[in-house]
C-alpha cells in the first residue's frame, strides 16, 4: 500500500502487522487523512464520528457516521483537501482471504461487482457494533503472542468477518438489478454455481468446461484473470472444503468419506489430502477431536 497512510508510528504498525499475518487493524482518528493511494489489498474502513470528502476511483462520496468504506485491490483512493474531523476503525486484509471466500456462494463475484459500483455503503446501528467488534477482537489477536495455532485461529477469525461481512452486503444487494456482466464473469458465475450444486465434486476441469461449452483452457484463463487462481484451484478448495466438513461433522469412515467424494480409492484420497491440507485424514480427524 504506497503512501496510504499520513503519521508514520501509525503506518509503520499498520505496515508491520500487514507484513506479518497479512491483515492490520485501522483504528486511529483521522488515519486516512492526507490519503491518496492505490490499495493493493482489501480496505474495509468503519467512519465511527465526523464526516470526510473522498474520491474512490474517480467518484466523489462525502463519507459520514456509520458509513463503511469497501476498497477492493487496485482502488485508487484520495482524501479531499477539506478540514474535516472524524474517526474511524477498519481493517486491511490481503487478496487471498477474500479469494478463498469464492466457496461461500456463487453469489461472491456478484457482490464483489456490486462493491466495485458502490464502494461506501451506510451500517446500521447493529452491523456498525459487530464490525468494530470484530476489529476490536483482531487487533487482540495480533498482539498476542505467536503460540502454536496463532496463524489457525487469526485464519478463522478473518473468515468470520468475511462470512458476516458478505452476508450483510447480500442482504443488501439481492434486490437491486441484476448488474450487467461481461462474457467472462458471466462464465465464471455460472462455474461457480455449477461446483456449488455437484456432489460429489468433480475433480476435472475438463468436466465443468464441457457443461459450460467451453474449453478448459479457456476456462483457467477466465479464474486466472478474475481470481488470480485457475480453475483447478478454485475446484480443489471447494472439494476440500466438501472433505473437511465431512471429516469434522460426520460419523462416516475415512473410506466411506472417500467413496462419497468420488475417489477412485483410499490410497489416492489420502494423497490428495495429504497434498492439499498438510497430513493424512485420520491425523485430521484426530487433530480436530483433541481440540
Amino acid at each position: 500500500m504506497q503512501n496510504y497512510f499520513q503519521e508514520e508510528p501509525i503506518t509503520k504498525q499498520i505496515k508491520d502487522d500487514y507484513k506479518r499475518d497479512r491483515v492490520a487493524v485501522v483504528d486511529h482518528a483521522n488515519t486516512i487523512k492526507g490519503c491518496a493511494a492505490l490499495v493493493e489489498a482489501y480496505v474495509v474502513i468503519l467512519c465511527l464520528s465526523g464526516k470526510v470528502s473522498l474520491v474512490i476511483d474517480g467518484k466523489h462520496y462525502l463519507v459520514k457516521t456509520n458509513d463503511l468504506i469497501v476498497c477492493t485491490p487496485n482502488t485508487y483512493i484520495e482524501e479531499q483537501k477539506e478540514q474535516n474531523s472524524y474517526e474511524c476503525i477498519g481493517l486491511v486484509v490481503a487478496p487471498e482471504y477474500f479469494q478463498k471466500a469464492i466457496v461461500l456462494s456463487s453469489n461472491v463475484w456478484n457482490i464483489k461487482q456490486e462493491l466495485v459500483n458502490n464502494p461506501v455503503i451506510c451500517l446500521s446501528d447493529a452491523e456498525a457494533k459487530m464490525f468494530t467488534q470484530y476489529c476490536n477482537v483482531i487487533k487482540v489477536k495480533l498482539s498476542r503472542e505467536h503460540r502454536q495455532h496463532y496463524k489457525e485461529g487469526l485464519s478463522f477469525l478473518i473468515s468470520a468477518f468475511i462470512c458476516d461481512f458478505y452476508d450483510a452486503m447480500e442482504t443488501r444487494f439481492s434486490q437491486n438489478t441484476p448488474l450487467e456482466f461481461s462474457s467472462a464473469e458471466t462464465i465464471f458465475g455460472k462455474f461457480v454455481q455449477l461446483i456449488n450444486d455437484t456432489h460429489p465434486k468433480r475433480r476435472e476441469v475438463k468436466f465443468y468446461a464441457q457443461q459450460l461449452c467451453i474449453s478448459p483452457k479457456y476456462l483457467s484463463v477466465i479464474c486466472k484473470r478474475l481470481t488470480g487462481n485457475t480453475a483447478s484451484d478454485l475446484i480443489s478448495e471447494m472439494v476440500v472444503k466438501d472433505i473437511q466438513n465431512m471429516l469434522y461433522l460426520s460419523d462416516k469412515s475415512i473410506k466411506e468419506i472417500a467413496v462419497e467424494l468420488g475417489f477412485d480409492n483410499l490410497s489416492f484420497f489420502g494423497k490428495f489430502v495429504k497434498r492439499e491440507l498438510g497430513m493424512s485424514p485420520k491425523a485430521l480427524r484426530h487433530k480436530k477431536n483433541e481440540q
